[in-house]
């Protein structure tokens, strides 16, 4: 009976498979600084970004970002990609909801969330919403945004 039990325990384990552990949420906060390009053609515009920066958990890394939008007066409406990549591994985000209205003469600033589409090494099977904010410099195109959110890998 005791080895019957132990046969049948163990066939179920192994029909289970690899146990792994489960995913758990971790608290995201990181902040960038570089360099913006961007064009407007009618109510069309886009743009990119690289920069540089640290957070918990990614640590120094980078950012690798693009969108696009639609001009309305002094404001863009835009959804974009960004790709944040550290030693611990990559995150890549999809941009959506952003709105960037100028501010002063020589700048804007903007807001929006990010959804976590996937992660790579550490990061694998990420998942999550983090919220955004930055300016952008129009005359120097100095970009600096900051990320806040929780995400689960």
């Amino acid at each position: 009976m005791l080895l019957a039990s132990l046969c049948a325990v163990a066939n179920a384990s192994a029909l289970a498979g690899p146990t792994s552990l489960a995913a758990s949420s971790h608290r995201f906060k990181a902040t960038y600084t570089g360099q913006a390009s961007g064009q407007a053609n009618g109510s069309a515009a886009s743009g990119s970004a690289t920069a540089t920066g640290r957070g918990k958990p990614i640590g120094p890394s980078t950012l690798r970002a693009s969108g696009q939008g639609l001009v309305t007066g002094e404001c863009i409406d835009f959804t974009g990609t960004a790709l944040l990549k550290g030693r611990p591994g990559a995150i890549r985000l999809s941009l959506r909801g952003g709105h960037a209205c100028a501010g002063a003469a020589s700048g804007a600033s903007f807001t929006g969330r990010a959804k976590v589409t996937r992660g790579s090494a550490r990061f694998a099977g990420a998942r999550g919403t983090v919220s955004f904010t930055g300016t952008y410099d129009i005359r120097t195109r100095v970009v600096t945004i900051s990320f806040s959110g929780r995400i689960t890998y």
